[in-house]
């Protein structure tokens, strides 16, 4: 065997062992480094009322439970058509449909009242409430809820806010309604900023609206400054009498689009586990990865067709076929016209200007008049074209011509 014939060694990427660790390795960088949004709640940050930890809103529904509110949840898409009843919706995860939002507010109208938390700029809700987030600040102090909170009080959590009490506020994106209840609002420093919490009325219901999920934390209503605990109650009291209805003595949390209850389908909550959960990130990697690998590593069904390239035919190609089917037929009196037309072709504008129209009996003495020297083969060419030529002589003919040309060329020189 020689050196050529000796077998290649394998590239480092086709060798499977070296190719899983780094591949592997890889992965595990990745799903380190992937950024992972940070929320209140060290990764679930609804506001439900099943959850107790520090971010959940648990306390949300037990403190109206204690002060004789009748408190249910909603795990379906659909809304009980009563009016005794004060819908609660705190900052759903899951989006509304145009049809939810149509039945939650058409019981708004006809007296239910709503506890709404806007999430986002243009969510379907805040859109048809004209409804959107504004600036942030701190919240007015609240003297006659925070004078007897004991010195010893639990610190702020530091998620908050850069460390500190800071809340958003609503805003009108339209027209505000002809009278806003402002049942609580940010410090006097900040004189443009709308209500944090603000009552208005709606057909013959109420809505409290809010653009703040810290506003319903259970660490938040816990504490006992800066108070929220207060103008929640009297949110939910502003929400029980209207004036125009019976008073309202349900409290019904919005559950199903917190995540709870029976959902339409699979492809959603395939798509928030993916797109939403450290989890989902590191499964999509490995799929990912794993495809790639078989990508690389998977043998062709089919081998590659070899590139193919038509050649350009040769434009002299047919005179050596129209040379032989002029020997096989001894037609030398063709040839030797088609040999002076050549002639006449390459030389009658330089060295016998003015002789396209004559004959080519003609042009061959007028050739061998311009040039003596070749007499002798311009007979012989005007002998061929009236006679023909013996073809093995033939050649004779060839370079006659070749003679006539070189010293018509010299003389026009």
């Amino acid at each position: 065997m020689t050196a050529t014939d000796a077998p290649r060694p394998t590239p480092w990427y086709g060798r499977p062992r070296t190719l899983l660790p780094l591949l592997l390795g890889f992965l595990v960088l990745a799903a380190l480094l992937t950024p992972e949004a940070a929320n209140q709640n060290f990764g679930d940050a609804r506001l439900t009322t099943r959850e107790s930890t520090p971010a959940a809103a648990s306390l949300a529904a037990e403190l109206p439970r204690a002060l004789g509110w009748r408190v249910g949840e909603n795990t379906t898409d659909r809304y009980p058509e009563r009016t005794d009843m004060v819908h609660v919706v705190l900052g759903a995860p899951e989006p509304m449909r145009p049809v939810e939002v149509h039945q939650l507010l058409e019981r708004v109208r006809a007296g239910a009242g709503l506890l709404v938390m806007i999430t986002r700029e243009h969510d379907l809700l805040a859109d048809s409430l004209h409804l959107g987030v504004g600036a942030i600040g701190e919240l007015e102090e609240l003297p006659d809820v925070t004078d007897h909170c004991p010195k010893s009080a639990v610190p702020r959590l530091p998620w908050l806010r850069n460390g500190s009490a800071r809340y958003a506020s609503v805003r009108f994106r339209g027209p505000p309604p002809a009278r806003v209840d402002t049942l609580l609002r940010l410090d006097a420093a900040d004189t443009v900023a709308g209500p944090v919490l603000a009552g208005f009325a709606y057909g013959r219901g109420r809505i409290v609206a809010s653009a703040d999920a810290d506003i319903f934390r259970n660490d938040e209503l816990r504490q006992c400054e800066p108070g929220l605990g207060v103008p929640y109650l009297r949110a939910l009291e502003y929400l029980r009498d209207s004036g125009t209805v019976a008073p309202r003595s349900w409290l019904l949390f919005d559950e199903y689009h917190q995540g709870y209850g029976a959902q339409p389908g699979t492809v959603r909550a395939v798509t928030h586990f993916f797109a939403d959960t450290a989890s989902g990130h590191v499964v999509a990697q490995l799929a990912f990865a794993g495809l790639l690998l078989l990508a690389f590593r998977a043998p062709r069904l089919v081998p590659p067709a070899p590139d193919q390239t038509d050649e350009r035919r040769s434009p002299i190609e047919h005179v050596d076929a129209l040379a032989r089917a002029y020997v096989q037929v001894g037609a030398t009196k063709t040839a030797t016209q088609r040999l002076v037309r050549g002639l006449r072709r390459r030389t009658e504008r330089s060295a016998a200007r003015g002789a396209t129209s004559l004959s080519d009996e003609a042009f061959l003495d007028r050739a061998a008049a311009r040039a003596p020297a070749a007499a002798a083969s311009a007979t012989l060419v005007k002998r061929a074209l009236a006679q023909g030529h013996p073809p093995r002589e033939f050649t004779a003919v060839g370079d006659a011509i070749a003679t006539i040309e070189h010293t018509l060329r010299q003389d026009s020189r």
